[in-house]
């Protein structure tokens, strides 16, 4: 007949295996004393790789970062060209508005100005009837970027 064992006790922190596993890697134990000693790790690959962990976090953070900036840049620039064609489309309905007679004054100059509101400068202003075509730059950090809009009554080409 069996007798029934009482379950040991369970130790706080890593079981002894992960332990007892984790000190044969990071180091050699000394026989004598029956302690971990750090000698003899020299040759081991484990003790090769001493701080390697540092070194790739810095470069996966720099790697981050790099991309990071990269693409405020480039969102930066989407949105400045979001603007400028934002006020030709502006400049464009103006110019139409005042070909049409719904506002008074010359259709150029209202278009120059609804251009101005959105800080882009008109580059050019063509009219042919009652359709108006207008060209804006507008400047982001050392670029000129501009942009074409068309406006006129629906059904005209």
């Amino acid at each position: 007949m069996r007798r029934a064992h009482a379950p040991r006790p369970v130790r706080a922190g890593r079981p002894r295996i992960i332990r007892a596993v984790g000190a044969r890697l990071r180091a050699r134990i000394d026989p004598g004393a029956g302690r971990v000693s750090r000698r003899g790790c020299r040759g081991s690959v484990i003790a090769n790789e001493r701080g390697s962990g540092t070194v790739l976090g810095v470069a996966v953070l720099g790697a981050v970062t790099l991309v990071t900036g990269a693409g405020l840049v480039a969102l930066g620039a989407l949105a400045a060209q979001q603007t400028a064609q934002s006020a030709a489309d502006a400049a464009a309905l103006a110019a139409a508005d005042t070909l049409s007679g719904r506002a008074a004054g010359f259709a150029c100059e209202n278009a120059e100005r609804a251009a101005a509101l959105d800080q882009a400068s008109l580059a050019s202003c063509e009219t042919d009837g009652l359709v108006a075509v207008v060209s804006v730059s507008r400047n982001w950090s050392r670029f000129e970027l501009t942009a074409r809009a068309r406006a006129g009554p629906p059904g005209t080409p």
